[in-house]
């Protein structure tokens, strides 16, 4: 395969602030190991094997910026190999070749193994799964069972949306095997992982269900084609041509009678979307980072359709604006801030700050990026007031995560206006996603 390499997925280690949701990952990491267990248990269930995971690693390598997000970056240098050997598989070297390159060249995946949180690990297990899939289809063993069912179990722990794909996988089975796909085997299959999934049902009841995911809102059909441009690196051109060269190599399997290969790979890209967005008409789930099991499919999509160019030459004048494509939205993508600036807010804070100041959040929870680099500064913070009355204080720091402001604006305005009933406001600093206010007797 070709080599994978970590320079994509590290360039941005140091340049761009953790944001919110990796703050999670880097609270839980530094955890007990029972501690961490409650967490996994019902706390917040999803992405356990990744927690237990980090928890591991920071002990060995710490929690800074660099080494909370290498453990990600290292999955999707690993995913990179695994699609080239499922490109491969299903339809030769070139398209595994191309695949591989693309894929390690997608914005949306480079993004997502650049963050401190499960993706990268998911779309490696996804992958991984679907190739023992693919090779217990063609070549049966017992061997190949396992390690099936072990993939796709750790994937189910690594995300909970990783049980789209292995619908899929049924489907799949199902549609070539038929009445063969209730034999011991595959039956046996089934069965192992639906009981080894049986604590992540039990602790998703626990946690709450959709508690945790309560904040999206329900999709429009406007945001069912926004999520494929995002699987695409954000390239509505490329998803384009992808489209076109799938398409064209699903015309071509029609002729030559050999469906089910380009098949699988369809149905592995439509029916999570398809039933992500469903499922969000009753309980809303559709986000583009929960779809990102369909990136290896839409990238093997339309790698497929070059494999069908009889001339090399043509397929590789082909291929190359394709590449290039993928490139510069790459490059694109690391011209881009970040969306949060919590490292220069919370330096802001703690440069300005008195021994007696107090500070407020909104919402609540916002305080856990600004304590992550608040105790990387190894510098004391103003105390967090939640749940008391800053009457004692001479000075107050209100700090606003602005994603939340713009969907609660009355419930800000509303802790301006207790605010300015006994202080007023003396500066105002703003940052990406982070508003920085200070208030004084």
């Amino acid at each position: 395969p070709p080599r994978s390499t970590l320079f994509p997925y590290t360039t941005l280690f140091r340049s761009r602030s953790i944001v919110f949701d990796e703050s999670t990952s880097a609270n839980f990491a530094r955890f007990g190991f029972i501690p961490l267990l409650h967490v996994i248990g019902g706390g917040d269930p999803n992405m356990g094997l990744y927690y237990l995971l980090l928890n591991f690693w920071v002990r060995l390598f710490g929690d800074s910026e660099a080494a909370v997000r290498s453990l990600s970056a290292i999955f999707g240098a690993l995913a990179v190999s695994a699609i080239y050997l499922l490109g491969t598989r299903l339809f030769g070297r070139m398209v595994g070749i191309i695949a591989g390159v693309l894929f390690a060249l997608d914005a949306f995946i480079v993004e997502y193994a650049q963050t401190a949180r499960s993706y990268s690990m998911l779309v490696f297990l996804v992958i991984l799964s679907s190739y023992f899939l693919v090779v217990e289809l063609e070549q049966p063993s017992k061997r190949t069972r396992i390690k099936y069912v072990l993939t796709s179990t750790l994937a189910i722990y690594a995300h909970y949306f990783a049980v789209y794909l292995l619908v899929v996988h049924l489907v799949t089975v199902v549609a070539m095997r038929r009445y063969a796909a209730l034999t011991r085997e595959w039956m046996g299959m089934t069965a192992a992982i639906l009981l080894l999934c049986i604590p992540a049902v039990i602790t998703a009841h626990l946690g709450g269900g959709t508690i945790w995911i309560r904040w999206i809102e329900r999709p429009s059909l406007n945001d069912f084609g926004t999520a494929l441009v995002d699987l695409a690196g954000g390239s509505r051109l490329l998803l384009i041509l992808l489209l076109a060269g799938g398409c064209y190599a699903t015309l071509c399997a029609i002729r030559e009678r050999r469906y089910w290969p380009i098949g699988f790979i369809a149905a592995w890209l439509i029916l999570p979307v398809v039933f992500s967005f469903a499922a969000s008409m009753v309980s809303p789930m559709f986000l583009s980072r929960y779809l990102i099991i369909c990136v290896p499919a839409l990238i093997l999509f339309g790698a497929a359709g070059l494999a069908r160019v009889r001339s090399p030459i043509v397929a590789a004048a082909l291929a190359a604006p394709i590449v290039w494509l993928t490139a510069t939205h790459l490059a694109a993508y690391y011209g881009r801030a970040g969306s949060e600036n919590w490292r220069d807010a919370t330096h802001y804070v703690l440069a300005a700050k008195r021994p007696d100041d107090g500070m407020v959040f909104y919402p609540d929870y916002a305080h856990k990026p600004f304590d992550y680099y608040q105790r990387r500064s190894e510098v004391a913070g103003p105390t967090n007031l939640a749940g008391q009355e800053p009457v004692e204080r001479n000075r107050i720091w209100l700090v606003i995560r602005k994603s939340d402001a713009g969907v609660h604006i009355l419930d800000v305005l509303h802790l301006r206006s207790s605010l300015t009933e006994r202080y007023r406001l003396v500066d105002r600093h703003g940052f990406r996603g982070v508003g920085i206010e200070l208030y004084a007797k």
